[in-house]
């Protein structure tokens, strides 16, 4: 995979910490996650993705000071995901067009959070990606 947009957030999120808000106190957030992803791509004059499903979407996160948890890195991942969405880069965020993700960081020394994100398009992944027959599926616990 080769790098597709690389982009400064507005902060460093933990997804406790995220819902742990009420609803209209994460909306001014996510509009600026959105606007730094609509401005990174934008700049970059970043095309639309043409081929699905991605097999996979990748999201390193630059991360200054400590580390979160790697879970907690979720919901700055979701709202870039929505941001490349709301911009046209991706046509959804659905499993039927984003059949993978992975999540990872580094320690940085600069002030601000950056994430990179990658993706292949699904006949450059290497594999395809395909539903495993029912009886190989994971079973469903609840």
């Amino acid at each position: 995979m080769t790098p597709q947009l690389t982009l400064e957030l507005p902060e460093k999120v933990s997804t406790n910490v995220f819902y742990r808000k009420h609803a209209m106190k994460r909306y001014p957030l996510e509009q600026a996650f959105y606007l730094a992803v609509r401005e990174a791509v934008r700049r970059t004059s970043m095309p639309p993705v043409t081929s699905y499903p991605l097999p996979l979407v990748e999201y390193l996160f630059e991360i200054p000071g400590k580390p979160l948890d790697n879970l907690n890195l979720s919901s700055m991942a979701k709202m870039v995901e929505d941001g490349l969405r709301h911009a046209g880069v991706l046509k959804d965020d659905t499993p039927a067009e984003v059949a993978g993700v992975l999540l990872r960081q580094v320690r940085s020394s600069n002030k601000r959070i950056r994430v990179t994100v990658w993706w292949a398009p699904q006949e450059s992944a290497g594999r395809s990606v395909r539903k495993r027959p029912a009886s190989r599926r994971a079973p469903v616990l609840g």
